[in-house]
């Protein structure tokens, strides 16, 4: 079972991983993975771990940790980071 079946954040991650495997197969991210699959299990790992725990905090997020939180979601999807 992956991290996108199961548990609470199931649905988080797979909107995560979804966007993400959408921004690989349209080559929109800053750099391109070899694989698809390897990638989007670093993407579920950081969306089940990082990026929830920044949701978690909400306003008590840092403006440092949103930065950071951004920057790697840009990375993952090539949106850019003022978007994020």
């Amino acid at each position: 079972m992956t991290a996108v079946q199961s548990g609470s954040g199931g649905s988080l991650c797979a909107g995560v991983a979804d966007v993400c495997g959408r921004a690989f197969y349209h080559h929109k991210r800053p750099s391109q993975p070899a694989a698809l699959e390897p990638f989007l299990g670093e993407v579920e790992q950081y969306a089940l771990g990082e990026y929830m725990s920044a949701l978690l905090q909400g306003s008590e997020l840092t403006e440092a940790r949103k930065q950071g939180v951004a920057g790697k979601l840009h990375g993952y999807t090539g949106l850019p980071v003022a978007f994020l």
